[in-house]
């Protein structure tokens, strides 16, 4: 009981430390393989721990990526029953707390909220990752809040939305067809997104970005390595990445 309380209580001080904000859309990415080995947790109890200490800021709605690049590869896409491919806290999340997953085949959120009524009112097209009409703009137009626990570096999943906004010339519109479940039977479906070319060999470099952040004060970063909290809005995020895209349009990623 003990370690529980020290995890629960380490987590609401980084997380007043951070200044999160109330009343936000939160956009969560999470690792527990750390967080439940030096507290001592298992994966369902840390999991409740960290939703209940954000929902104490009253956020419109948690937000966690449960992607399933399975579809790229021909498999299937079924939003009720796909299991997320981004890690075991997405997973569980899905399983447990979500209370609506979009129909996106490739880059789908579940959701604490219902968001459905809301989505259906904005016409968003969720057979288009990034592009204009998508989820990813107007999470931009929101000016979400991404919040990071226990992970080995940066994620920032609208990145790829600056990338798109800065027409970086490492990635381009593609359009890829694939297979959805709908009313009992499986479906072709043409799915627009802003692929990454992978001829080139790059990939993103979450340390240089970070360290770019955290010098023009974009983003908090805890001080406790054990729990790597990490909080940040996406138009600050962009405000700071945009210019430096303009002047080297390669600035984001680095050889692999």
């Amino acid at each position: 009981m003990k370690k529980k309380l020290s995890f629960s209580n380490k987590i609401n001080l980084e997380l007043k430390n951070s200044r999160l904000e109330k009343n936000k859309i939160l956009m969560l990415h999470v690792r527990l393989k750390k967080i439940t080995v030096n507290y001592r947790l298992d994966y369902k109890e840390a999991v409740e721990i960290i939703l209940t200490a954000l929902k104490g800021y009253s956020p419109k709605n948690i937000i966690v990526p449960s992607f399933t690049y399975s579809f790229a590869n021909g498999e299937p896409f079924h939003y009720l029953k796909s299991p997320s491919e981004v890690g075991l806290f997405s997973e569980i999340f899905r399983k447990n707390y979500s209370r609506h997953r979009v129909i996106d085949p490739m880059f789908s959120n579940c959701h604490l909220k219902d968001f459905n009524t809301f989505y259906e009112e904005k016409k968003i097209d969720f057979f288009s990752a990034f592009n204009k009409g998508s989820i990813w703009e107007l999470f931009y137009k929101l000016n979400i809040c991404i919040v990071n626990i226990g992970l080995d570096h940066l994620i920032i999943s609208l990145i790829h939305y600056i990338e798109f906004l800065c027409k970086v010339p490492y990635r381009s519109e593609i359009k890829k067809i694939g297979k959805i479940y709908s009313n009992n039977s499986i479906q072709a479906v043409s799915y627009n997104f802003y692929a990454r070319k992978l001829n080139l060999n790059l990939g993103l470099d979450w340390n240089k970005i970070e360290n770019v952040l955290i010098k023009k004060k974009a983003i908090f970063v805890s001080k406790d390595d054990n729990l790597k909290i990490k909080v940040c809005k996406i138009k600050t995020v962009a405000d700071v990445l945009i210019p430096l895209i303009k002047k080297d349009p390669f600035f984001l990623v680095k050889k692999v």
